[in-house]
């Protein structure tokens, strides 16, 4: 029985090898700033590295404090092909897909944190890598204190 069970086992990797199925993994960066009035600000920068057809990201910016606002600035870049990147409702996509870079940014007023994440899409090129940078910005009124971290895969 052990036997026919290990046998099924090694048809079903045989199978995802020749479909083309790889393993996941990723790769992730991230870095804080300590401003005045002991306000601190991270910057995290998250994405997948191999991957076949699409390659999900992350970003964030955190502060440990409430401020006016934090804003996060994603840029999401491949080494060749022409890139195409999905977000989340409440973000701004601009760049070029002729630069292979594409800016994704939100500003929170109302909390903390400010996170965005999504999808990049490769056409053409070959093994293009993915890099994902986390450009964290605060501005906090009650003091005047602003600063910001970055963080980059």
């Amino acid at each position: 029985m052990r036997l026919k069970h290990a046998a099924a086992v090694g048809v079903a990797a045989l199978g995802l090898l020749v479909a083309g199925a790889a393993p996941s993994s990723a790769t992730s960066d991230s870095s804080t700033t300590k401003l005045a009035g002991g306000i601190t600000i991270q910057a995290n920068a998250w994405n997948c590295n191999f991957w076949s057809s699409a390659c999900s990201w992350a970003t964030s910016s955190k502060v440990n404090k409430r401020v006016t606002w934090v804003k996060n600035t994603a840029e999401v870049s491949v080494s060749s092909g022409t890139i195409s990147v999905s977000v989340g409702s409440g973000s701004y996509n601009s760049g070029s897909s002729a630069t292979r870079t594409r800016s994704i940014y939100w500003t929170n007023t109302n909390a903390n944190i400010s996170d965005l994440r999504g999808q990049v899409r490769v056409k053409g090129g070959l093994f293009p890598t993915v890099t994902t940078c986390s450009y964290a910005y605060l501005y906090n009124s009650s003091n005047g204190v602003k600063g910001g971290a970055t963080a980059c895969t």
